[in-house]
C-alpha cells in the first residue's frame, strides 16, 4: 500500500471512529437522562449505540492496524480476540435492527401493548448477544498468528480445519447477517406502510376514524423514516464487504492479490460507516433524540412538539 493511500485511509478511519463514538455516546447519554426516551424501542437503540461504540472503540483500529502493518505486534490472544468481538459487534448490530423492525411490526399492524414489555426486550437483547457469541466462535478458534520465514514478520490469520468448512461458514454467515435480515425487514416495513394506507383508503363510517386514520400515519410516519433509513443504510454499507467476503472464502487466491487488503479496508470502512449514521437518523428524524441533542450540545433551541 502506497504511503500517501495508506495516510488517507488511516485519517478517514479515525474520522469514522471520532464520529461514531462521539454520536453514539450522545445517544447512550440522551437515553439515560430522559425519562420518555426508555420504551422498548428506545431500549433496543440503545444497546445497537453501545454496540457502535465497541465496534469503534476496540474493533476498528486493530483492524486498522492488521491492514496496514506488515507485522501483527499484538500477540495470539489479541488475534483470536479482536475477530471474535468483530463477528460478535456486526451479529449483534443486524440482530438488532432486525428486532427493532418486529418491535415497530407488533406496536403498529398487531397493536400489542404488552405492560411487560420492557422486560421482554430485556430478554430480547440478552438472546441477541448470547447468539452473536455463539456465531464468534469460529474466529476464536481459527484464528493465530503465523510467522513468515521469508519476511521474517507474523500475521494474523484465518487458519481453517478444512476449505469446505470455511465456505460452509462463510455462506452461513452471509444468510444469517446480511440476506435474511435485509429480506424480513424489508417485508415487515412493507407489511407497516401497507397497514397504514390501508387504514385511510379503506371506506371509514365516520369524519373521526378518518381523522383517526390521518393521525395513527403522521405518528408512524417518523418512525418509519428512521427504521427505514438505519435498514437501507445498513443493506447499501454492507454489502461490498458481504461480496468481498464471500469471493475470498471461495478464491483463496484473491487473498494474495497486490491490492486485496487495500480493497478489504475501503469495504470495512464504508461498513463501519453505518455507526456513525446511525445517531444522525435519530436526531433528524426522531424529535425527541433531536431536542436530546439539542439540549446536551446547547448550540440551538430545541424543536417544540
Amino acid at each position: 500500500m502506497k504511503p500517501d493511500v495508506e495516510a488517507i485511509l488511516i485519517a478517514a478511519y479515525c474520522l469514522i471512529i471520532a464520529a461514531g463514538i462521539f454520536g453514539n455516546t450522545l445517544v447512550c447519554i440522551i437515553i439515560f437522562r430522559n425519562t420518555e426516551l426508555r420504551s422498548s424501542r428506545n431500549l433496543l437503540i440503545l444497546n445497537l449505540s453501545i454496540c457502535d461504540i465497541f465496534m469503534d472503540a476496540l474493533c476498528m483500529p486493530f483492524s486498522l492496524v492488521r491492514l496496514t502493518l506488515k507485522n501483527w505486534p499484538f500477540g495470539e490472544v489479541l488475534c483470536k480476540l479482536i475477530p471474535s468481538l468483530q463477528t460478535v459487534d456486526v451479529f449483534v448490530s443486524t440482530l438488532t435492527i432486525l428486532a427493532i423492525a418486529i418491535d415497530r411490526f407488533r406496536a403498529i399492524v398487531c397493536a400489542s401493548r404488552d405492560r411487560r414489555k420492557s422486560k421482554r426486550i430485556i430478554y430480547v437483547i440478552i438472546a441477541i448477544w448470547v447468539i452473536s457469541i455463539i456465531f464468534s466462535l469460529p474466529m476464536l478458534l481459527f484464528h493465530t498468528v503465523d510467522t513468515v520465514d521469508v519476511m521474517k514478520f507474523t500475521m494474523c490469520v484465518e487458519r481453517w480445519p478444512s476449505y469446505h468448512l470455511r465456505g460452509a461458514f462463510a455462506c452461513c454467515v452471509m444468510v444469517l447477517q446480511y440476506l435474511s435480515p435485509t429480506l424480513v425487514i424489508s417485508c415487515l416495513h412493507a407489511r407497516i406502510c401497507s397497514f397504514l394506507h390501508k387504514r385511510i383508503e379503506e371506506n371509514p363510517v365516520t369524519q373521526t376514524e378518518i381523522n383517526r386514520a390521518m393521525r395513527d400515519m403522521r405518528r408512524h410516519r417518523r418512525n418509519l423514516l428512521l427504521l427505514s433509513a438505519i435498514t437501507i443504510t445498513f443493506a447499501v454499507t454492507w454489502l461490498p464487504l458481504t461480496i468481498l467476503n464471500i469471493t475470498a472464502d471461495f478464491n483463496q487466491n484473491l487473498f494474495h492479490e497486490k491490492d486485496f487488503n487495500l480493497i478489504f479496508a475501503i469495504c470495512l470502512l464504508i461498513a463501519m460507516g453505518s455507526s456513525s449514521l446511525n445517531p444522525v437518523f435519530y436526531g433528524w428524524f426522531n424529535l425527541n433524540f433531536r431536542n436530546g441533542f439539542y439540549q446536551l450540545l446547547c448550540f440551538a433551541t430545541p424543536d417544540k412538539p
